[in-house]
C-alpha cells in the first residue's frame, strides 16, 4: 500500500512520544510505544528524523519518574532489536554512553536491570568494530584511578556482556584480565570499593 507522507503525521508522533513518557496510565504508555515502534519501522524516515527519535529516547533515560524511564527503555530495547543492523551500528555510541551512565546512576533497581538488558541487546547487534571501541572505553574506565564510578561502570558492563560475547571475549582477555586484577588489588583495601570488586568478580564466574 502507498504511504501518505504528511507533515502532520510527524507532529502527531512527537506528541505520541511525549505521551508515552509522561502518561501515568500503563495501557496508554504501551499503546503509544507500539504506535511509535510501528511508525519508526514502517514510515519513511530520513536519517535526520531517525536520529531525532533516538535522541528523544536517550534524553528520557533520565526522565524524573520511573514509569517514564521504563517505557523509554522498553521501546529502546525494541528499536535496537528490530531496527536494521546498519542503523544500530551507526548509532551505537548514541545508545552506549547514556546507557552506561544510567546503569550506575539510576536509583531504580527495575530500571538498572532493564538498562543491563538493553546494553546486552546492543552489544549483540553491533559489529566487531563497535565492540572493539566499546572495549577500549571499558579498559580506559577500568584504568581511571581517580574516578571510582567509571571503574564500577567498566566492571558492570564487562559482567553483563561476557555472556553475549561468548568466545569472542578471549581476544580481549590479555588486556582485560591484568586490568581487573589491578582493580581488585586496589579496591580490596578500600571498603567503599566493594561494588567494583563484586562486579569485577562476576566476570570470572
Amino acid at each position: 500500500a502507498r504511504t501518505i507522507m504528511l507533515p502532520e503525521v510527524y507532529d502527531l508522533m512527537d506528541r505520541v512520544s511525549e505521551t508515552m513518557v509522561r502518561s501515568h496510565n500503563p495501557s496508554i504508555r504501551d499503546s503509544c510505544s507500539r504506535i511509535l515502534l510501528q511508525f519508526m519501522m514502517d514510515y519513511p524516515l530520513g536519517e535526520k528524523r531517525v536520529e531525532q527519535h533516538l535522541h528523544f529516547l536517550v534524553k528520557n533515560l533520565s526522565y524524573a519518574f520511573e514509569d517514564g524511564r521504563i517505557a523509554t527503555l522498553e521501546l529502546m530495547n525494541q528499536v535496537i532489536a528490530k531496527f536494521p543492523e546498519d542503523v544500530v551500528i551507526r548509532n551505537c555510541e548514541v545508545f552506549f554512553f547514556p546507557l552506561v551512565t544510567r546503569l550506575v546512576n539510576d536509583d531504580s533497581a527495575t530500571c538498572r536491570k532493564m538498562i543491563g538488558a538493553v546494553i546486552k541487546e546492543l552489544w549483540g547487534r553491533v559489529d566487531a568494530a563497535c565492540v572493539g571501541r566499546f572495549m577500549e572505553y571499558v579498559l580506559a574506565w577500568y584504568g581511571d584511578e581517580e574516578k571510582k564510578m567509571l571503574r564500577r561502570a567498566a566492571a558492570q558492563v564487562v559482567g553483563l556482556v561476557v555472556e553475549v560475547m561468548r568466545g569472542s571475549i578471549e581476544r580481549h582477555l590479555p588486556n582485560l584480565m591484568p586490568m581487573i586484577e589491578k582493580v581488585l588489588r586496589r579496591e580490596e583495601s578500600d571498603s567503599s570499593g566493594w561494588e567494583v570488586c563484586y562486579y569485577s568478580l562476576v566476570t570470572f564466574e
